[in-house]
């Protein structure tokens, strides 16, 4: 017998990746929360890069605490992603990530909305998580 689909459903991706996907999230601090509404709204059509050492597996976490679709940035074939959702995040001295929390970049052929929740976390943040949480 064959499970039934739980996958809940989204919203169908804009015509066109463009500011106002920007402006949806820009707003969100909370990496949680932000994660939780890129997959509401994306599901399958995200894909989680958990390939960092120290922010992948808390975002991994993150993604799998959502109830959400996502798609593994590991996957062989990450064709329809519409969001990559990465560990970027402060390196050990402190410094802020040179690339913005929330952009528009060019993936296999199309924009893509990139999305870095941990953006602002320093190293001890994602150890306090991952000791309460992993």
């Amino acid at each position: 017998m064959e499970p039934p689909d739980i996958t809940p459903e989204f919203s169908p991706p804009p015509a066109t990746m463009d500011a106002t996907v920007l402006e949806a999230y820009a707003g969100i601090d909370d990496a949680q929360t932000l994660v939780f509404k890129v997959l509401q709204r994306f599901g399958r059509r995200a894909a989680v890069d958990a390939s960092d050492p120290v922010a992948g597996p808390v975002l991994r976490d993150m993604a799998a605490r959502t109830g959400h679709a996502f798609r593994d940035a590991a996957d062989a074939d990450l064709t329809g992603i519409d969001v990559w959702i990465a560990g970027t995040h402060r390196d050990a001295g402190g410094a802020v990530p040179s690339s913005p929390r929330l952009h528009l970049v060019e993936r296999a052929g199309h924009v893509c909305l990139r999305v870095a929740p941990l953006h602002d976390w320093k190293d001890a943040d994602l150890q306090e998580y991952a000791a309460a949480r992993l």
